[in-house]
């Protein structure tokens, strides 16, 4: 009886260190394509600071009505070509 509950909570620690493993190599997989894509894929216009915050805006165009449009969390220039 002693010996089917270690087996199971072997069997359990060994999954739940399998599923961590994947987790942790997705987040790594994904911070370097991050970085890669940022250092790709340079935003255009400059960068301003706006009571304390840092904004990118890039002006393209004349005339009005001004349209602004801002990328959701997360987001980039690049999601508006």
């Amino acid at each position: 009886m002693i010996r089917a509950f270690l087996c199971k909570r072997v069997w359990h620690v060994l999954l739940a260190g399998l599923v961590t493993l994947i987790l942790l190599s997705g987040i790594g997989i994904v911070t370097i394509a991050s970085t890669k894509d940022h250092e790709t894929y340079t935003a255009p216009g400059r960068s301003i600071l706006v009571n304390g915050h840092t904004m990118h805006p890039y002006c393209i165009g004349e005339g009005s009505p001004t349209v602004l449009l801002e990328s959701g969390v997360g987001g980039n220039t690049l999601l508006w070509t």
